[in-house]
């Protein structure tokens, strides 16, 4: 059995050790081992960027093939680089590289679903798995500097930072590797709504939130028992950033002073804090994007609350005017280092953070406010606690020395290749090779010479 690229030719990149020696019906198991990204192999590319792939099993006696099948697959890479290794690395400096991940499965036993799933699952439960994804660099087996990025997110990308202390030396090997995150720390909130069931309360559901765990709530001062404000609220199609949103349908009285709804969550974990340091509560971001259909005036506003069972004010909030965009949608934005007292009696306390809530407070008096709420998030800084196993892994000692391709940019020549070679020059092919000072890949080049040789070299 064969791992293979199709295409003309097929390419196999993955075979069984050996085969199985088959008797009459019986079935077998065979391992096929998949290589990881090769740089320098452009037509080595996963299903999403259009590489087509197949299992190949086949059945031979005395060397002569018998029956075949071919099982279309996809290939998806668990974690690799997406901008160049650097082609030298020099002991004091620090360097960006982005590594890439796609469709991670589910840590869950017996869950065979994509991690990344809003289609199919509710997005709150979709947020409570996590990979742990890092990036190493090597020297004599031994890690020398690493970064590491905790995910929820399925496919995605991000830019490691890897601090080389001065003084080390190569030759230098990166290594990356996916770990599922199975205890971890975390008081992020997501929510777009995809997955629920679509519908509204009022006429014939009015026992169904649709919205849970979020709670919708709608306030008027003078005039709150005088006034019933709540009209109709569920999930429907006019999603920001998918298909579905949570909508909510408010009327706004004459004569009020303050008048409002929106959605709460309280967090399930129970209450938590906010660091000591208020500098760092730069970390801890709120967002969500919001429509009125009519385009009602109206602020747009996050709070970050206590348990407040008397009303006294006891929350931090940020406050902006809706401005809608050209298909209505405004999106807002704020870290809790941005959020202030509303200046009621209560005096929040950070160290026991209860709710999150989106608030909506209405402008425009007598009329109905048709709201859309998508892309509710609450981002803060998340700790691993250790557990989970390893499910990928790269290794820049896999890559062989890059191909080198040359452009022109005007008088300039542009020499870029892949790989981790270090890139050397020579003004003979027999003549001293030498490392080019402080090698860039794409390496830029300006001919001042008759002739001039690059190679790679490792």
């Amino acid at each position: 059995m064969s791992f293979e690229r199709v295409g003309s030719p097929n390419k196999i990149y993955g075979q069984s050790t050996n085969g199985i020696i088959a008797r009459g019906r019986e079935s077998q198991m065979l391992n096929v081992p998949i290589p990881d990204v090769d740089l320098n192999d452009p037509d080595y590319i996963a299903s999403p960027q259009g590489g087509e792939y197949v299992f190949h099993a086949w059945l031979e006696r005395d060397g002569v093939r018998l029956s075949e099948s071919y099982l279309p697959v996809r290939l998806l890479w668990g974690v690799r680089p997406t901008t160049p290794l650097p082609a030298r690395v020099t002991g004091g400096s620090t360097y960006k590289i982005t590594m890439q991940w796609q469709e991670l499965p589910s840590s869950r036993d017996g869950d065979p679903t994509p991690l990344d799933r809003a289609g199919l699952w509710d997005s709150l439960d979709a947020s409570q798995q996590y990979y742990e994804v890092a990036l190493e660099l090597r020297s004599s087996g031994q890690v020398v500097a690493s970064d590491r990025y905790l995910t929820r997110r399925g496919t995605d990308d991000h830019q490691f930072s890897i601090a080389v202390p001065s003084g080390v030396v190569g030759p230098f090997t990166w290594t990356a590797y996916l770990k599922t995150a199975t205890n971890v720390l975390s008081q992020d909130v997501e929510e777009t709504f995809e997955g629920r069931d679509r519908g509204a309360s009022w006429p014939d559901h009015l026992d169904q939130t649709f919205i849970s765990p979020w709670a919708s709530f709608n306030y008027a001062w003078p005039n709150l028992d005088h006034v019933d404000l709540w009209q109709n609220q569920g999930v429907n199609l006019e999603g920001a950033g998918g298909s579905q949103a949570a909508f909510l349908v408010i009327t706004n009285p004459l004569d009020q002073v303050v008048s409002t709804f929106g959605l709460g969550f309280i967090f399930p974990n129970g209450d938590w804090a906010l660091p000591k340091d208020h500098n760092q509560w730069t970390n801890y971001v709120f967002s969500y994007d919001f429509k009125e259909i009519h385009s009602y005036d109206c602020f747009v506003e996050m709070q970050i609350k206590n348990l407040d069972p008397d009303g006294t004010g006891k929350w931090l909030q940020y406050s902006t005017k809706y401005v809608p965009g050209p298909d209505g949608w405004h999106s807002v934005r704020a870290s809790v280092g941005q959020f202030v007292s509303p200046g009621l009696v209560g005096t929040f306390e950070p160290d026991k953070v209860h709710e999150i809530v989106v608030n909506i407070r209405m402008v425009t008096a007598g009329v109905q406010y048709v709201a859309v709420i998508d892309n509710i998030k609450f981002d803060g800084p998340d700790t691993n606690l250790g557990g989970g196993v390893q499910t990928a892994i790269y290794s820049s000692e896999n890559d062989v020395l890059g191909v080198m391709q040359v452009s022109r940019h005007g008088p300039t020549l542009m020499i870029s290749w892949t790989g981790t070679g270090v890139l050397q020059t020579a003004t003979d092919l027999n003549g001293d090779w030498a490392a080019v000072p402080d090698a860039t890949n794409p390496q830029p080049v300006t001919p001042t010479v008759e002739r001039q040789f690059y190679r790679l070299h490792q």
